[in-house]
């Protein structure tokens, strides 16, 4: 591997360790909102495993979100991190391949 193959796989690594934080925030912050017990354990639970983001989405139906303006303006700001967050990600990955490929 070359020095850019392997700072590529440095930035991908980091960017899906913020992508990671920005999902775990969104649960925590809606699960709050919702009442739910235990919200930070909730987003641990849905950013880390296989399919707990599914089961937590399944599970969230039973309870109405009183989320606030603030709590309304930091989540629209995680989604859009997130959002760029991977679009990076694909890039990079992109990028990646193509020096793989050379």
């Amino acid at each position: 591997m070359t020095w850019y193959a392997i700072a590529l796989l440095v930035i991908i690594f980091g960017l899906a360790g913020m992508l990671w934080y920005q999902v775990y925030g969104m649960v925590k912050l809606d699960a709050k909102s919702r009442g739910l017990k235990r919200p930070r354990l909730w987003g641990y639970f849905a950013s880390s495993a296989d399919s707990g983001l599914l089961l937590y989405l399944l599970g969230r139906r039973n309870y109405v979100s009183t989320m606030n303006e603030a709590d309304q303006a930091e989540m629209e700001g995680r989604k859009k991190q997130a959002l760029w967050l991977v679009v990076l990600l694909v890039a990079a990955t992109v990028l990646l391949l193509a020096a793989m490929m050379l």
